[in-house]
């Protein structure tokens, strides 16, 4: 085999290295997307559910003040 057979088959592994790397760059940037929008909704999912969280606790106070009143004015569980 010659010089230039040699130069060439080491050209050919490093083509083959290179674009391997570049496939894997490719795919890393998609999964790094990927798991960015997925932080992103599960974000927005647990603000979701601390505000969700506070809403309840308000409704459950509420209708607690409401037993409360009905009781003081002798009304059981809505019932005139």
């Amino acid at each position: 085999m010659d010089a230039a057979g040699i130069v060439a088959i080491f050209t050919g592994f490093a083509a083959t290295i290179t674009a391997v790397g570049g496939i894997l760059l490719a795919i890393r940037a998609v999964r790094d997307k990927e798991r960015k929008a997925a932080k992103a909704e599960l974000d927005n999912v647990n603000t979701m559910l601390v505000e969700e969280r506070q809403q309840r606790l308000v409704a459950e106070r509420d209708a607690y003040q409401a037993r409360l009143k009905l009781a003081q004015h002798g009304i059981a569980n809505g019932e005139s």
